[in-house]
């Protein structure tokens, strides 16, 4: 075999391995969108029910319970510093459909 076979081979994984992760990113962001229209009937029951948006014994179990169940590769830090910011723009979508909501 000569290197420039090995070259093309391994650059037709690279492009298999890109195909892959743009797969996965695609399923991502559904999933996103997904928790962000579940957050959105959160805030509103919250609302109808005079609950508050922000519990932080809430966000702590989250965290706690996905740091923990998380395999690596990414590390405990950057898995609760990702899903911390998912949290918060949760809550955000929660307070604008309270807005929404409240407005004649």
């Amino acid at each position: 075999m000569s290197s420039k076979n090995i070259k093309s081979k391994e650059y037709n994984e690279l492009n298999q391995l890109r195909e892959e992760i743009d797969k996965i990113d695609r399923q991502i962001l559904a999933l996103l969108n997904k928790r962000g229209q579940i957050a959105s009937r959160v805030g509103h029951i919250k609302n109808s029910q005079g609950l508050a948006i922000y519990v932080p014994s809430r966000e702590e179990e989250v965290l706690s319970r996905l740091k923990e169940e998380n395999q690596g590769p990414f590390s405990q830090d950057i898995v609760e510093k990702l899903f911390h910011l998912i949290i918060e723009e949760s809550k955000k979508i929660q307070i604008e459909t309270i807005q929404n909501n409240s407005q004649p």
